[in-house]
């Protein structure tokens, strides 16, 4: 069976991450105690392991640097919804283009 790339696909990459998300119009501080929380958790000896035994790679980020994250993730896979390879009556595109139209408050990601 040929590899992505093999198959036309130059530069296909996908990665599978995590992040919890809040109401965009959450205050600040009580988003910087929420991602503080979490990457707490996050460096829980019980937890780092836990997580490494389903694969999981804990990492953290501000919430800036997730929103930024998840803004350029939009970006990609808006493009990868408009290609002609999706038909308009797609179920993934249908669910992308709700996914990128949504907004959130960030906390903290893992992939």
């Amino acid at each position: 069976m040929p590899t992505v790339a093999e198959s036309g696909f130059r530069g296909f990459e996908v990665t599978v991450w995590y992040g919890a998300c809040t109401q965009a119009a959450v205050p600040k501080p009580i988003l910087a105690k929420l991602n503080a929380t979490l990457v707490r958790t996050l460096h829980v000896p019980e937890v780092k392991a836990r997580l490494a035994e389903s694969g999981t790679d804990a990492s953290p980020t501000t919430p800036d640097e997730f929103a930024a994250f998840i803004k350029a993730e939009k970006e990609r896979w808006a493009r990868v919804v408009k290609t002609p390879t999706f038909q308009s009556s797609s179920p993934v595109r249908a669910e992308l283009e709700l996914t990128t139209s949504r907004d959130c408050g960030t906390t903290a990601s893992g992939r």
